[in-house]
């Protein structure tokens, strides 16, 4: 009865640890387990459905044990420990479980059936969990997560921690290099603040923002943990000299300070000791990130400088743990090339999916700040397009970090070329930055795919079949399809023309009015004179509007049927020449096939709002119209001048004198 009872609690850890990661409260998670069991799906439907009061058996009409057991059960905060080390033994050594376990590893069904499709889905897809598991000879294993399940309850009001966490912190007591890259509110900054409070040693933070670094030290005071920043931002000049005398058990500081910090750094490492170097918001690091900051590049030297190797009193190399909410596969690479961390560093990821975002494209665009914790956000406002996917995806994860459904509301103006903001970059550099900011402008003007699955597909990440069901996408639906061949074969054939390589044999039936005008443009292609000529030239078109004809060249360059032709590419395709695939395209399609794709947004802008055809064609703005040309200079020559008003001088006197003295006696003959 004894192993039965002990499986009963690792299975109610495992339940406890993943709701939380669903976002449901501690506080009615273990209400719910004291009154139904150590039931997942029992649990959500207790916690979605039921009413505190009411006793309900656990599923499978198994009763529980005994008083004592329920008594625990119901009070989980208060009474809630890890099972013993003894427990364990008996459970794997006895006789099989019962029920209990294996029915709480296959309840998934139950479960999707409780909760909303989008949740369900995401829930499902998981793996079932593992058995937890500890080494029946290794006490100090069971000692460090009884100090780490100690420390929580006794700082945080948690009893366990996350699935992501305990990787992390295993990694660190392993004396291993991490990168944990954890969404934004899923408590990425206990990776490295447990440390801390688990060993006499300090926890060195290196972080971007003041307004970050003063929140974070704050919300420390109020769990008891004595914290400061360093930087500029710092008023008293005393806190530093405290910092490095080791008066601080974690000690946030800029990229910046750091770098001057070096040698006191380097005794504080002696004594007590350097437990960990966390740096946060690690995705400064990479120039592929969407933040260029020198000193960020520069933090290689705390692997070069704190290592056994160069410290002869350290038993091993001073671990660094890089966190980050958003960071691409090249993102990644670069931050563990960028920072020389070890080959063996450990990876920890968690999902970026968020169910409880609703993204909507047609309050504060930096969203309090990088990594402020403020869990009530209900809605987060981009009014303008920012640098990445990144940034967008950083800022917008500020709201819903309760778990409550929380709206990303971004406004973009399609009638205007997003730039990028003025920084130093090399060409490589602005390469990237270039193309990070049109996947951005791509995601705006996406009339057709769900959101939520372009932004985690950004990141590397399968989302599945389905979309996120919340999304203005999955909510209105894509537009209707339309076939633009006869626009795509125009366009190219142009195209072709500047490029001069256009052939004789063409069979489109348009070739033929395109080559009675045909004229040599020259060998760079050009996307503004190919949109200016096909006005000119073809009637039916000349009141299409150049942010149109900008969407088309989107879509053929999708198909891969144009590519762009200058050295360092734009958000807006500005030469665009013809592929091999483009060439085959207008050469061998059938007539009766057509090229069908969804219009973007900026098409749809376009379609609604048709300009004249003397406005469309943008030459002169009307002056081509010889009525119209008469009646503008008509109204020219015939506008009077306004004149100035001015006051009515005396007349008949040739000084200043004789007109003060008039004006004098003037003023005396009215007394």
């Amino acid at each position: 009865m004894e192993a039965n009872s002990s499986g009963a609690d690792v299975s109610a850890d495992h339940i406890i640890a993943e709701l939380l990661d669903m976002g449901f409260e501690f506080d009615k998670i273990s209400e719910a387990i004291g009154i139904v069991g150590p039931c997942r799906a029992d649990v959500v439907e207790f916690m979605l459905n039921g009413s505190g009061s009411e006793q309900r058996k656990p599923a499978g009409g198994l009763q529980r044990r005994s008083s004592d057991r329920s008594t625990r059960l119901a009070n989980p905060r208060g009474n809630f420990k890890q099972s013993s080390i003894t427990d364990h033994i008996a459970s794997t050594t006895g006789s099989k479980m019962e029920s209990r376990g294996g029915e709480a590893s296959t309840s998934y069904s139950c479960l999707a059936a409780s909760i909303g499709p989008p949740v369900a889905a995401a829930i499902c897809s998981k793996s079932k969990p593992k058995p937890q598991t500890l080494l029946e000879n290794s006490r100090g294993e069971f000692d460090r997560t009884d100090k780490i399940s100690a420390v929580l309850r006794k700082h945080f009001g948690f009893s366990c921690v996350k699935g992501f966490q305990k990787e992390a912190l295993d990694a660190w007591s392993a004396h291993k290099d991490c990168l944990v890259l954890a969404a934004t509110g899923s408590g990425k900054s206990l990776c490295f603040q447990i440390p801390a409070l688990l060993t006499t040693k300090i926890v060195v933070v290196i972080s971007p923002l003041i307004s970050l670094m003063h929140d974070q030290c704050l919300k420390l005071a109020k769990h008891g943990i004595s914290a400061c920043f360093l930087g500029s931002g710092q008023p008293d000049n005393r806190v530093e000299g405290k910092a490095m005398a080791g008066m601080y058990k974690i000690v946030y500081v800029c990229p910046e300070t750091v770098l001057r910090l070096m040698e006191p750094l380097k005794k504080l490492a002696e004594k007590p000791g350097i437990a960990l170097f966390a740096i946060d918001e690690v995705h400064c690091v990479s120039k592929w990130g969407h933040d260029f900051r020198p000193d960020y590049r520069r933090l290689s030297v705390l692997r070069e400088n704190f290592c056994s190797r160069k410290l002869k009193f350290l038993e091993h190399d001073i671990p660094l743990m890089a966190l980050t909410a958003t960071a691409t596969l090249h993102v990644r690479e670069d931050i563990l090339k960028s920072l020389k961390m070890s080959e063996h560093t450990l990876v920890v990821l968690t999902s970026f999916f968020r169910p409880n975002l609703r993204f909507t494209v047609v309050v504060a665009t930096i969203a309090f700040g990088m990594g402020i914790d403020k869990s009530n956000v209900r809605r987060i406002i981009h009014y303008g397009l920012p640098q990445s996917l990144e940034a967008y995806y950083q800022e917008a994860g500020r709201a819903g970090r309760d778990g409550k459904l929380s709206d990303c509301t971004l406004y973009c103006n399609f009638m205007r070329t997003p730039t990028l903001l003025p920084n130093k970059r090399s060409d490589e550099q602005t390469r990237a930055a270039y193309r990070m900011l049109r996947d951005c402008f791509h995601y705006a003007l996406n009339t057709s795919t769900c959101r939520a699955k372009i932004l985690v597909k950004y990141f590397g990440e399968d989302f599945g079949p389905d979309g996120c069901q919340m999304c203005d996408i999955c909510i209105n639906g894509p537009p209707q399809m339309h076939d633009f061949k006869e626009e795509a074969g125009v366009f190219m054939n142009v195209l072709q023309a500047q490029t001069e390589q256009a052939t004789e044999g063409m069979n489109y039936n348009s070739t033929d009015c395109y080559r009675s005008g045909r004229r040599n443009f020259g060998g760079v292609p050009d996307f503004r004179t190919a949109v200016s000529y096909i006005r000119e030239k073809f009637p039916r078109f000349a009141m299409t509007d150049k942010i149109w004809w900008q969407g088309l060249a989107r879509i053929l360059e999708d198909m891969g049927y144009i590519q762009e032709a200058a050295e360092i590419p734009r958000v807006i395709v500005q030469h665009p020449e013809p592929t091999r695939a483009g060439l085959n395209f207008l050469s061998s399609q059938p007539d009766e096939e057509g090229l069908h794709a969804h219009p973007d947004a900026a098409m749809l802008l376009a379609m609604s709002s048709p300009r004249s055809a003397s406005s469309s064609a943008e030459w002169g703005r009307g002056w081509a119209d010889p009525e119209i040309r008469r009646q503008r200079l008509a109204g020219k020559t015939g506008r009077r001048k306004r004149k100035r008003g001015s006051r009515k001088q005396p007349t008949g006197f040739t000084t200043a004198k004789e007109r003060l003295s008039a004006i004098l006696s003037k003023s005396k003959r009215r007394r």
